[in-house]
């Protein structure tokens, strides 16, 4: 009787929390330090829920053996969520009386997301900009076999790794060696060749960097990332946003700084993106 007035709110809670149940399973989640994450861009979110599924996977990871959270932290998540509103992202540009965006692929957007800008959005005005870091120096000899090649699956983790070789050595008349970062299409694919035998001789002076990496140590990884010898491994989301800035000399003389992409972007502009680590 006490919620009577609110009935149909509390109807429409324990419906959802009933389909939520038989599906709460199915939706990635990752648990660290007594919580309950998701991956959002290039990291793990723990301010992310997504309704009653995050609260259904607190109670599983509760009863696993051993627990995988604790029983207060269950505690604290257990409750009705009541839904206020809803709002679109996609929309809220819309109420702009100006909008102003930077983007290093713009010369590279399909023509569908060219289209949603100036049709959607009233975007009809593009500028092209100098790179503030100067002239472009990187070296891609695409459709040819030095830059481009297909493995069979059998034999993709010794040629993955042979190729990390021959791209540390230097360019230059030295010893300097070059640097290597390595992209993989998942944090799956990732550590498969980091395990895998083929690779087990250049493991323990490889440093990898996925979506549980602490932020403390994505900075580190970063920095020396870029030093004489250094191989990388990364998950793909790292394409995008995260800047390597190389300030060794020997090592720019030496040839730089070489990205392997190991799978096949079904954008341009992730794979421009990439390139442009």
């Amino acid at each position: 009787k006490r919620y009577m007035i609110w009935s149909d709110i509390l109807e429409n809670s324990v419906m959802r929390m009933v389909s939520d149940l038989s599906s709460y399973e199915s939706h990635d989640y990752v648990v660290m330090n007594d919580q309950i994450g998701y991956k959002d861009h290039d990291g793990i979110s723990f301010d992310i829920t997504y309704g009653y599924k995050t609260m259904f996977a607190y109670f599983k990871e509760s009863e696993a053996r051993p627990p995988k959270i604790s029983s207060a932290t269950l505690q604290s998540k257990i409750c009705l969520s009541i839904d206020c509103g809803h709002f679109s992202y996609a929309e809220i540009p819309k109420k702009f009386n100006r909008m102003m965006g930077v983007t290093g692929t713009l010369k590279t957007l399909p023509s569908p997301q060219k289209k949603l800008l100036t049709k959607v959005y009233q975007i009809n005005r593009f500028t092209y900009i100098p790179s503030v870091y100067g002239l472009n120096q990187m070296a891609f000899a695409k459709d040819t076999i030095q830059d481009c090649k297909i493995e069979e699956k059998g034999n993709f983790h010794m040629a993955l790794r042979n190729e990390i070789v021959d791209r540390l050595k230097s360019h230059a008349d030295n010893k300097y060696k070059r640097s290597v970062l390595v992209f993989f299409e998942s944090t799956v694919k990732l550590l498969e060749f980091y395990h895998s035998v083929e690779f087990a001789t250049m493991k323990g002076d490889t440093r990898i960097m996925i979506e549980e990496t602490s932020a403390s140590d994505k900075e580190g990884i970063v920095r020396n990332g870029v030093t004489s010898g250094a191989v990388t491994l990364l998950s793909r989301v790292f394409g995008r946003g995260t800047d390597f800035f190389c300030y060794d000399d020997k090592l720019i003389q030496s040839g730089g700084v070489h990205v392997i992409q190991t799978f096949v972007s079904l954008l341009v502009t992730e794979e421009v993106q990439i390139m442009g680590r």
